[in-house]
């Protein structure tokens, strides 16, 4: 699997309801309808690229498989099926 550009992931979290909050590393926390929720994760402040490995932590910080990360990155999985994915594995 080729590796993701971290400004391009960070750009697509945002466009779906993630927004940022700066720390040691980017934390993007997701916000529904104003709230915060307890769903996040994280990119590197050094913009260094998402190799698979890190694409699986991000996977699992954000209650997704690889393969169903992979898929909201390049926006084939939208912000209402993402969220109807999280209402069904009961993480909202």
């Amino acid at each position: 699997m080729a590796v993701l550009k971290a400004k391009d992931v960070e750009q697509t979290l945002c466009k779906k309801g993630f927004q940022r909050e700066d720390n040691e590393h980017r934390r993007f926390r997701l916000f529904i309808d104003g709230m915060r929720k307890g769903v996040w994760t994280m990119t590197s402040h050094n913009g260094q690229d998402i190799d698979s490995h890190l694409q699986s932590c991000m996977a699992r910080q954000m209650k997704l498989s690889k393969s169903e990360f992979l898929l909201f990155v390049t926006c084939t999985i939208s912000k209402e099926r993402y969220i109807e994915i999280l209402k069904q594995r009961e993480q909202l």
